[in-house]
């Protein structure tokens, strides 16, 4: 299963950048803040990281995407820390044709890096997680070609799930 979704993300991603330049495409790159939930909440404090978004339109209310990111967590015990690189593409669906308010999906996977130190003795393990995101968005204009998009998406990572609140800066690719 893991290497089918690896497989289709990185062929939506050859199919993005091989139509980069064309007009309507964006990206974006934004802060986060990720609230651990559950299991992963009773661990790990409140994180924190960054991704880039490339967005393709797939209509005048549909836009396809792929992200990639870095978020940081650290221990509620003093030596432990993880981190997860995001792989996501997905879809946002504009309620309106003009933008502004949108619902997103996006499915990928995490990979995660946990170090840890106990007793003088640290060591880390690494794992990849399917993980699957639904939220939703606004999208504001603050210059001609320039956008602020605000988005809250609630991702489910096997018993690491988080919410993800993003901040980005949006902009055209291309002509």
């Amino acid at each position: 299963m893991k290497k089918v979704l690896v497989l289709l993300v990185a062929v939506l991603c050859l199919t993005m950048v091989s139509n980069a330049q064309q007009k309507g495409n964006m990206i974006t790159a934004g802060a986060v803040i990720a609230l651990p939930m559950g299991d992963f909440g009773d661990g790990f404090d409140m994180g924190f990281g960054a991704t880039a978004t490339f967005e393709m339109p797939f209509g005048k209310q549909l836009v396809g995407f792929g992200e990639v990111g870095y978020i940081t967590w650290s221990g509620k015990v003093d030596g432990y820390s993880t981190s997860a690189i995001p792989i996501m593409a997905g879809a946002k669906y504009f309620i309106d044709a003009k933008g502004g308010l949108y619902a997103l999906g996006t499915a990928g996977f995490h990979m995660f890096t946990t170090k840890y130190e106990i007793f003088g003795v640290s060591g880390d393990a690494s794992e990849t997680e399917f993980a699957l995101g639904v939220g939703g968005g606004y999208e504001v204009n603050v210059s001609k070609t320039m956008l602020l998009d605000f988005s809250a998406k609630y991702m489910v990572v096997s018993d690491l799930n988080y919410l993800a609140i993003k901040a980005a800066l949006k902009f055209p690719l291309g002509s």
